[in-house]
């Protein structure tokens, strides 16, 4: 009788043991999913700010040509002054 309880309760630990096991392996690797959703969205949104700076540096250039041509000058290009008319 005791070594049927004993065996009873070293199976029920051993399926305890292993539910733990198991329930830490998906925690970790729900955890992992989520580390690297974490790192793929802050590259992407790293990407999406480089690219909007970018943009936006390139049309204040724009913006500035525009202006000088509009008002009848160019930069200085190579050291030689442009006029553009």
């Amino acid at each position: 009788m005791e070594a049927w309880m004993l065996s009873n309760v070293s199976s029920r630990k051993l399926s305890l043991v292993w539910k733990d096991i198991v329930t830490m392996e998906h925690r970790n690797e729900r955890m992992f999913n989520l580390f690297q959703e974490n790192v793929a969205f802050s590259i992407s949104k790293k990407m999406i700010l480089w690219f909007g700076s970018l943009i936006q540096v390139v049309s204040i250039q724009l913006i500035q040509c525009t202006k000088l041509m509009e008002a009848g000058f160019w930069n200085r290009i190579r050291g030689v002054d442009f006029i553009w008319k």
